[in-house]
């Protein structure tokens, strides 16, 4: 009898991603700059396979044609941000592969500047801060002198006027120092595509697939960490015995997961108010699909990211009308922000900001004799759905 086969152990394993680019071409990443640490790795194929009817002079059929075929990587990834401010975090390029843009702010603007008018909604920022319209949305405004020691985001950014996620219980006045602290910011674009190539190690397998483009999913969970699932379609390369990058040669950004906790930065808000509840989820809903070509090793194209719809579902703690009537919102049509964040140490904060959620339903439900409510809703506005912030 021939050796024992080997058998493959799928926790010994890493992940290496590297922006890709010049079309169907390996842009070769390597351990010490493009590792991506994940979890829940899945490889899948979509073979054309061919079934033919020719006569046999038998009940069988002849063989079958292995034509071409498209591959899918998937991976879970922690949300966590690099530990430097401006620094962008490792997940970053998959992010950019699914249709985002990445926005670096690396040094604070205004340092502080008092505001010129304020209410308990918003604050109008005059020089240094641009005039331009919605640069600043999704991303952090501190605030000192008076009131001191508040953090906020900014929903809304048109005239100078800058919305705030976080409805203040007195109106904010020219007392008030504001600052845009240096961060990462990460938006929707339907501009040009950031394709990566993808190296999967398993414990002495390598599996290559060139121009990945995908979707992300984000899992928000009360008193735990944020989990996005990336899936990925692109092409194969191939499938070859290789040994997997040591331990010591893989690096990677060493940051903790920010736990979705008030003690440790956590908030979650609708309409500027606090609310209560479960589970927050996000879908970003990017389409990629490969165009036929008979000239592509595979008979498709390297794959395009076509359209894109997010949408999300609220599952929260149910409230008195005169607190919250997501039904009437849903009903008329009425669009609300919603907001989430944690973290406390500059660098490995994040927040995302949808500023404008249109409401789908309004589901009763009940959670340990706790009236609850299930809420979907869509992410509107072109290139403007939602925004990720790292700060």
């Amino acid at each position: 009898m021939a050796g024992t086969p080997t058998i493959i152990r799928s926790r010994n394993a890493c992940f290496l991603a590297k922006a890709q680019p010049t079309p169907l071409t390996d842009a070769l990443p390597v351990p010490a700059t493009d590792a991506v640490l994940g979890e829940n790795i899945a490889i899948s194929y979509n073979p054309n396979i061919i079934q033919t009817n020719e006569y046999t002079g038998s009940l069988d059929s002849a063989d079958d044609i292995v034509g071409g075929m498209t591959a899918q990587v998937t991976i879970d990834v922690w949300l966590k941000g690099s530990g430097t401010a401006g620094t962008p975090p490792e997940w970053g390029k998959l992010h950019k592969a699914c249709m985002h843009s990445e926005v670096i702010t690396n040094a604070a603007i205004g340092a502080p500047t008092a505001v010129t008018a304020g209410t308990t909604t918003s604050v109008t920022l005059g020089a240094p801060f641009s005039n331009t319209a919605q640069i600043y949305r999704g991303m952090p405004l501190q605030i000192s002198g008076t009131p001191a020691n508040l953090n906020t985001f900014i929903s809304d950014y048109t005239g100078g006027v800058a919305t705030l996620t976080d409805t203040q219980s007195v109106a904010l006045t020219t007392s008030a120092l504001a600052t845009i602290p240096a961060n990462v910011l990460y938006l929707p674009t339907s501009g040009a595509q950031a394709p990566l190539t993808i190296y999967v190690y398993i414990d002495g397998l390598l599996w290559i697939f060139t121009d990945c483009v995908g979707t992300v999913k984000y899992d928000f969970t009360s008193g735990g960490a944020v989990k996005m699932s990336y899936t990925f379609n692109g092409l194969f390369k191939s499938k070859t015995a290789a040994a997997l990058p040591s331990s010591s040669s893989l690096v990677y950004q060493t940051t903790s997961k920010p736990i979705w906790i008030a003690r440790a930065g956590g908030a979650f808000l609708l309409g500027g108010n606090l609310i209560s509840g479960k589970q927050m989820t996000l879908d970003w809903g990017a389409s990629a699909n490969f165009p036929d070509d008979p000239n592509g090793q595979e008979g498709y194209g390297a794959p395009l990211v076509t359209a894109r719809r997010v949408t999300g579902q609220l599952s929260v703690n149910e409230t008195l009308i005169a607190s919250r009537d997501l039904m009437s919102d849903f009903r008329s049509g009425t669009k609300r922000v919603i907001h989430a964040r944690a973290g406390t140490v500059a660098g490995n904060r994040w927040a995302m900001t949808i500023p404008s959620a249109q409401f789908q339903n309004d589901t009763p439900g009940n959670s340990n004799n706790i009236q609850t409510a299930q809420n979907p809703f869509k992410a509107t506005g072109i290139d403007g759905g939602c925004a990720l912030c790292l700060w």
